[in-house]
């Protein structure tokens, strides 16, 4: 059976076993259905250069979402489709889904377990502008996978550490792509030196196959996350990598490369009463789906919200990306501003609207897109 079938099928039953069990008493247990209407006007639907194709898309996007807390755990389910219908050009439209499912649960007092499970099926062409500033696959399918586990233990009151393994895997047939990863992390509170404060050290490996490339890369930071104020807080994490690249070449030849760099990251945030903000850098290497190998990816980020009426609400968005390849020194830089405002009519009765603007240039190369969405959102819990 494929994955994305048995991964469904996984789906269903859980579903059918959860509305089938006993409900336990004192659980919080909730069942939301929702659905969600877009209709947007893309300025380039093709995301080139010259020529540009717009087109008028609506998505219709029903969503069941399934969750269950006690006093230890915490777990949800849901699954989502995305029918995406196109006025002009009809041979873009698509089924879409995305299903995941996660169950976080203390075992004791000390020991807290994670596990989480994602398969998505996407096909527009901008599908990772908003994660990696890239544009690196068509308009084809692709079925990605992910699936992570963690462990959390407090060895005293004030020192704790985390253990992590993530897989990721692209279909082969869009771009044959896998990954390992792992993450050890330590955190102490360091308030007897500096108050409110938790210094952290953290150490990582993952590997990444491509079809003709294999990239190993380990890395390390240190930093600490201080509460600076009851509305502002910042997390600095910085250290280096080691990165080793093999690429096959020739069917017994395979050509090694290494580098030496920089991986950090800086959040540095504010939540006030009608107001929150935060302004955010990092910088490693990430795969780039699609594109056969790695990329050393820089963004900075600032988002900030506003809270104009009980009903009213603003967001504003901005990400700019520098994405350099692992084998060629080509250079993608990617600027991403997204402005939204929403209105609840109530709780569960939303409609937001938004614009996005996307600009992509490599080498001479430069490209803009422009989207304006209106979405309307409806969501009924069952069991509140």
């Amino acid at each position: 059976m494929h994955h994305a079938s048995r991964f469904i099928l996984i789906f269903l039953m859980t579903i059918t076993t959860y509305l089938c069990s006993d409900r336990v008493q004192g659980d919080d247990f909730n069942i939301i259905p929702s659905v969600t209407l877009k209709q947007e006007y893309n300025d380039n639907v093709f995301f080139s250069e010259k020529d540009k194709t717009n087109d008028f898309i609506t998505t219709l996007s029903p969503e069941l979402e399934l969750i269950e807390k006690t006093e230890r755990m915490d777990a949800r389910l849901s699954g989502q489709l995305d029918r995406i219908a196109h006025a002009e050009k009809d041979e873009l439209d698509a089924l879409d889904y995305n299903f995941k499912g996660q169950v976080d649960y203390r075992l004791t007092e000390r020991l807290r377990v994670f596990s989480k499970a994602v398969y998505k099926k996407d096909s527009r062409r901008d599908r990772d502008m908003e994660d990696t500033g890239l544009i690196t696959l068509g308009t084809s399918d692709r079925d990605r996978y992910h699936y992570a586990f963690s462990g959390n233990y407090l060895v005293s009151e004030k020192t704790g550490v985390a253990l992590l393994y993530a897989y990721d895997q692209d279909d082969p047939e869009s771009s044959d792509y896998r990954s390992h990863s792992i993450n050890l992390g330590l955190t102490h509170h360091l308030g007897e030196f500096i108050p409110l404060t938790i210094g952290r050290m953290n150490f990582g490996y993952a590997r990444h196959d491509f079809t003709d490339t294999s990239v190993d890369n380990y890395s390390w930071t240190s930093g600490g996350s201080w509460q600076m104020s009851e509305t502002t807080s910042l997390v600095v994490d910085f250290g280096g990598r080691y990165t080793l690249f093999e690429y096959q070449l020739l069917p017994y030849y395979t050509e090694k490369n290494e580098t030496w760099g920089i991986k950090g990251s800086i959040d540095l945030s504010y939540s006030g009463e009608l107001t929150n903000w935060k302004l955010s850098f990092s910088q490693d290497v990430r795969a780039a789906s699609g594109s056969g190998g790695t990329t050393e990816r820089t963004v900075l980020g600032f988002d900030i919200g506003k809270r104009f009426t009980e009903e009213f609400r603003g967001n504003l968005s901005a990400r700019y990306y520098l994405n350099q390849s692992d084998r060629e020194n080509d250079e993608t830089h990617s600027l991403r501003i997204n402005p939204r405002i929403r209105y609840h009519f109530t709780r569960d009765i939303i409609l937001e609207t938004s614009c996005v603007f996307n600009a992509v240039r490599e080498d001479d190369t430069n490209v803009m897109q422009n989207l304006v969405l209106v979405r309307f959102i409806f969501q009924y819990p069952l069991f509140e």
